[in-house]
């Protein structure tokens, strides 16, 4: 059931974006690399280093 959830959302979002010019695909783990730019591109206007920083903040972390 999961993985049928997955395709199906994905399959959506995908289709929903086919047609949009101005879109990008990002993985969150790769924050640093992509983020600067995408900043940039959307004329990020305030702090960008506390920005960038929430990247770092673990939500509903487990102890580990």
């Amino acid at each position: 059931m999961c993985r049928f959830y997955v395709r199906t959302v994905t399959a959506d979002t995908e289709a929903f974006l086919a047609d949009k010019p101005n879109r990008s695909t990002v993985w969150l783990e790769d924050a640093q690399a992509w983020f600067p730019r995408f900043w940039d591109r959307i004329g990020g206007e305030g702090d960008y280093s506390a920005a960038a920083a929430e990247f770092g903040v673990k939500h509903n972390a487990s102890a580990s």
